[in-house]
């Protein structure tokens, strides 16, 4: 069974963003087998434009733990596989086309992906001012880096965390 959870973040601080998300995730009802007995779970973290919306789904299928996939379900990121998973290099190519497109209006992309690694609150409609013809709705983009960073942070906050990704981006569309 697959249970739907709504939540909404309000802190500023990537630590006390990790220690909320991963307490919610203690707060799951434990499974009792594999395939229907497994306990599985679907967190909306964000509503988008065009009734998307971001989804957190748990349990992951390539780590254990305290891992989740961040999905945004009607947004297909690689063609190839169908999926409607962001990833570090889908995000990379999509922004890279925004920056040939217009590189004066890239400059505001550039400064919210600086709020959003310093764990500013923004939403979806901080995004509005920015509009692109190519790739995907600037606020789909936004917020799935919002979230790869939190999972990077959940993943591997022993090791770079959100840097790795936020590095990578800068060495891309800085």
């Amino acid at each position: 069974m697959t249970t739907t959870i709504n939540l909404r973040l309000t802190q500023t601080d990537r630590n006390d963003i990790r220690k909320y998300l991963i307490g919610e995730f203690l707060d799951e009802t434990p499974g009792t087998g594999t395939g229907t007995n497994a306990s599985k779970y679907i967190y909306v973290v964000e509503n988008l434009s065009d009734e998307k919306r971001i989804e957190l789904r748990r349990p992951a299928y390539l780590n254990n733990g305290m891992d989740f996939q961040v999905h945004v379900p009607d947004v297909i990121f690689n063609v190839r596989s169908n999926r409607n998973m962001p990833n570090h290099a889908s995000i990379i190519v999509d922004l890279e086309e925004k920056q040939r497109q217009n590189s004066e209006m890239f400059n505001h992309v550039k400064a919210l992906i600086d709020r959003i690694y310093n764990c500013e609150i923004i939403s979806a409609s901080d995004c509005n001012h920015i509009q692109y013809s190519c790739g995907h709705n600037i606020d789909v983009i936004m917020m799935s880096i919002k979230w790869l960073f939190i999972e990077q942070d959940v993943t591997y906050w022993n090791y770079s965390g959100r840097t790795k990704l936020y590095n990578a981006l800068r060495e891309s569309v800085y």
